[in-house]
Order: C-alpha cells, then structure tokens, then sequence
C-alpha cells in the first residue's frame, strides 16, 4: 500500500470538510440556498410575503403575528362547503391599546361559497399590532381561510 497516498487521505478529508462549510456559510449568507419549510400556518409566496391559512369546521379566531417590523394585509379569502348565515370579521389588535384597536366592515358569507375581502389601501399593522379574523360558523360548515400579507421592513 503507498503510505504517501494514505498520509494524504485526512488532508484531502479536511480540505472537503473546509469547502463545504464555506459553501454553506457563504450560500446561506447570500440567501443563496433554499430555506427550512414554513410551519404549517404560513406559507411564502413572494419575497417579504407570506399566506397565513387555516382550515376547519368550528367557529374560528386567526391571529395574523408575522415576526416582521411591521406589515399589510393585502387580501382575506373565506372558502365554504355550504352557504352560511354569518359574516367574517376582520380587525387590527393595535400594539397601542384598545382605544386604536380597528374592526373592519364585516365581509357577509349570506348565499356565497366564496367570501373575499381586499382592503384599498392594504391594511397597515404596526409593530406590535396583530390583524385577527374571526369566523362564529354557526352551521358548523367546512371552512378554509387565507391571509395575503406582505413585510414592511423601511
């Protein structure tokens, strides 16, 4: 057996060992490299954006909270099995207290399957604001919801 080519061996080991870590760093760095998955709540659709979505068949409370300075809610979608006989709610918990909190006209689910709300302007929420959406499913339908926000980082 040569014993230079063995001596080598942990060299040659080491040097990859080096590469690749730098590689990892400098790709993860760059945002080069693809993220770990999104929990189950959110799910990115763009850079700075994200979807909050739930689905069930109670009524609901859905706390939008990115972990972002501050963001807009740019569009609400409700999706139903059958007509219901209740409106979706959608407000701004401010950081600031109760005197700013904002509930937003409630979005009627009466003869749709489809409820979609797009707020013109987006709704802004600051930094230790939340935007909640709340669902009292009356006739215990099928639902899914999705939140469209984006992340103001100015």
């Amino acid at each position: 057996m040569n014993t230079e080519r063995v001596a080598r061996l942990p060299l040659v080991v080491m040097l990859t060992i080096v590469i690749m870590a730098t590689f990892l760093f400098v790709g993860g760095y760059l945002g080069v490299l693809p993220k770990a998955a999104a929990a189950p709540e959110k799910k990115p659709y763009g850079a700075g954006k994200t979807i909050y979505y739930e689905a069930g068949a109670n009524s609901f409370t859905m706390t939008v909270d990115p972990a972002w300075p501050s963001f807009m809610v740019h569009q609400v979608e409700l999706h139903l099995t059958a007509t219901a006989n209740t409106a979706l709610l959608c407000s701004r918990d401010s950081g600031l207290g109760a005197a700013f909190d904002t509930v937003f006209t409630p979005i009627s689910t009466i003869g749709v399957l489809d409820a979609t709300w797009r707020p013109d302007p987006p709704v802004i929420c600051g930094p230790d604001d939340t935007f909640v959406v709340e669902f009292p499913n009356t006739n215990a339908l099928n639902w899914g919801c999705q939140v469209y926000i984006e992340g103001i980082f100015k």
